[in-house]
């Protein structure tokens, strides 16, 4: 007997957390209604963290683009979103640590410049200097 049930066929109003045994997203019908009833939550879970709502949406669907790539399946509905909300909170953190670096990046680069061209000013009046005193 095949555990997989597939979620299509319980949308004529059975509750679909008691009737799963297995939810394969790598089954488009699968992936549809788990995607329909997880998106808008992951989302909004996203935001919590990032404050982004067009990045908030990225990191959920890129999930879930990764889920049916890699052909994954989860016992049930409940085991699913588990997964899927520690692994949006993951994603969203990678963000937040690669924006950090991001922005030490660019902190580091303009205190470089600064110093470069405080370094240039500086040579440029001892310059001044020079020629005004030798004149």
């Amino acid at each position: 007997m095949d555990a997989h049930i597939s979620l299509s066929e319980h949308l004529d109003g059975v509750d679909l957390h008691e009737a799963l045994n297995t939810i394969n997203l790598h089954s488009v019908s699968d992936l549809k209604v788990a995607f329909g009833e997880l998106y808008s939550p992951l989302v909004r879970f996203a935001d919590r963290f990032l404050m982004d709502m067009e990045a908030c949406e990225d990191v959920v669907q890129d999930l879930f683009v990764a889920l049916h790539q890699e052909k994954r399946s989860f016992e049930n509905m409940q085991t699913l979103k588990n997964y899927c909300y520690a692994a949006t909170k993951n994603r969203c953190l990678n963000i937040l640590k690669h924006e950090k670096v991001r922005q030490q990046y660019a902190k580091d680069t303009l205190y470089t410049i600064n110093q470069i061209e405080r370094f240039e000013l500086e040579t440029e009046t001892a310059n001044i200097i020079l020629r005004y005193e030798n004149s």
